[in-house]
């Protein structure tokens, strides 16, 4: 009760430093581990026979991750408290996740009222997503349900001054995907021109929904979108007379939206973060260019403000591995510290539109896991490379499974190089479940997905050796997830997402015939 009704965002909370109590323990804390870290805390015990804890955090949300921290050491069921003394500020300042794609009410407000979840594993910054409701594409037009999402998103950021919101748009979203400009019809061409007063008045005002209901980012995206002329589908163009009369190629046109962007938020919204996608947001896309992509940013970095944010994927859309030299070729295109845009939470166990696992060969498949955890090899300095304002990890954090992902990851952003994988999920699973129930959940996944091996390699006859080891795995599937069902009764949404999946591979593996006899 004492979190909910703490007003973080003001000085109510800050510590006292007046108190008796700081005085005379003030010289034993290690204030000094702490000392210009934004959100940084530490617990201090002051041993058994004091029974008392300190808690000293820089700023109010300091605090606040202090307490968060303090109610994880309590031990309900054996009515214990693990006595530890903790210094830690996160590495990252900025710590995102993405609100769902609302599709109805439901779904708006579930996201709503998940914000102080989130808030409690660390993150701090919710998006609010491009096509954000019902799949629409005018992106120009928001609706009823964004509109007063977004203000209910706010309203509860602003309150609890925990949580920040941070807004997408995507200009080129009415077009289709990688749309060539010889098939773009006039009602869309026009939607959206870089040199028209009107368009840009009209991002404005889409970005100022959110802006009005506190938001303190926005993104200005330009990724998949933007048309493309001839056979490679990588040479993005203008594509419009007036453009290409005013600004000549698409990096002069850019620039003038970001730029004209940036003065009217620095006018009207001082403070607030801008961050930009590019059209080749990763370094893939900028080989398969011929070249364009290198004009691109070589002609964009000299024009556009020295504190804009320009997001990175890696190597590929969903890169597992960053290397010194990934950086080093794309910093010195941009000009600056790329911020990260990771999609590696569904890497893994991403199904392709044909079925399977186009990334990985069937023998791979049964080391995905549901609940994959934030799992990247980045180099030793990756710190020093990035920038650390922001990190945005892309998935949305509607699922159950999902939150324990992104539980991970704000793992990972509070303490990057002491971070493990395993380790990370294992606590998340352990904090949230209890030990016997993180280790069934575990044991599900890899039943789920040993499943999913044998219908993946599989043709229609199955031979009886793969319908036999099949039905015995269907077995155990079966009796992991009753064994979940008393030990999760409180966690219904997650038993329900587990339990469509595991009727769904059912249903699989008793679509294929086996061999006669």
């Amino acid at each position: 009760n004492e979190i909910k009704e703490c007003d973080w965002s003001s000085d109510v909370c800050s510590s006292d430093l007046n108190t008796a109590l700081f005085q005379q323990w003030k010289d034993s804390l290690f204030l000094d581990g702490i000392l210009d870290k934004p959100e940084g805390y530490l617990i201090n015990s002051m041993g058994p026979e004091n029974k008392q804890v300190i808690l000293y955090g820089n700023q109010a949300r300091g605090n606040y991750y202090a307490v968060t921290t303090l109610v994880q050491l309590f031990d309900g069921k054996k009515n214990l408290f693990y006595n530890s003394d903790i210094v830690d500020y996160p590495d990252f300042h900025g710590r995102s996740y993405l609100f769902a794609a609302w599709q109805n009410q439901e779904e708006m407000e579930r996201d709503i009222q998940d914000i102080s979840r989130m808030s409690l594993v660390k993150l701090n910054r919710a998006y609010v997503g491009y096509g954000q409701t019902r799949g629409r594409k005018d992106w120009y037009a928001p609706d009823e349900l964004y509109i007063k999402g977004v203000q209910k998103a706010g309203d509860i950021c602003r309150t609890s001054g925990i949580m920040d919101l941070a807004i997408m748009v995507n200009p080129y979203y009415h077009f289709d995907y990688e749309m060539n400009v010889d098939s773009i019809p006039e009602n869309l061409r026009y939607r959206f021109v870089h040199a028209n007063k009107e368009s840009l008045r009209n991002l404005e005002d889409v970005y100022k929904i959110g802006l009005d209901a506190g938001a303190r980012t926005l993104m200005l995206m330009a990724d998949d979108f933007v048309p493309h002329e001839g056979e490679n589908r990588k040479n993005y163009v203008l594509y419009t007379r007036k453009d290409k009369d005013r600004f000549i190629n698409l990096q002069n046109a850019q620039a003038y939206v970001i730029n004209t962007l940036d003065k009217w938020l620095k006018q009207n919204y001082s403070g607030t973060r801008l961050e930009f996608c590019p059209p080749w947001y990763l370094n893939e896309f900028i080989d398969r260019s011929w070249g364009r992509a290198e004009s691109y940013f070589r002609d964009l970095q000299a024009m556009i403000p020295e504190d804009l944010a320009i997001v990175w994927t890696g190597p590929t859309v969903r890169s597992l591995r960053y290397d010194l030299a990934d950086f080093s070729r794309y910093s010195d295109l941009i000009g600056r510290k790329p911020m990260i845009w990771d999609n590696t939470l569904y890497a893994r166990g991403l199904e392709g539109v044909y079925g399977g696992y186009p990334a990985y060969y069937p023998g791979k498949v049964r080391l995905c896991n549901l609940f994959e955890p934030y799992d990247v090899c980045v180099p030793e300095n990756f710190l020093d490379l990035v920038d650390r304002k922001s990190m945005y990890v892309n998935g949305a954090a509607s699922s159950e499974i999902y939150k324990i992902k992104y539980a991970t990851v704000a793992d990972f952003e509070w303490n990057t190089r002491a971070y493990n994988p395993e380790f990370s999920l294992w606590k998340v699973l352990v904090n949230n479940f209890g030990p016997e129930a993180g280790k069934h959940l575990m044991e599900f996944s890899d039943a789920y997905y040993s499943l999913k091996e044998i219908i993946i390699r599989s043709k229609n006859p199955l031979t009886h050796k793969r319908h036999a080891s099949g039905k015995e795995n269907a077995t155990h599937l079966r009796q992991l997830f009753n064994k979940l069902q008393p030990e999760l009764k409180e966690d219904t949404a997650l038993m329900r997402e587990l339990q469509k999946m595991m009727n769904n591979v059912l249903q699989d593996f008793d679509d294929l015939e086996p061999e006669e006899k």
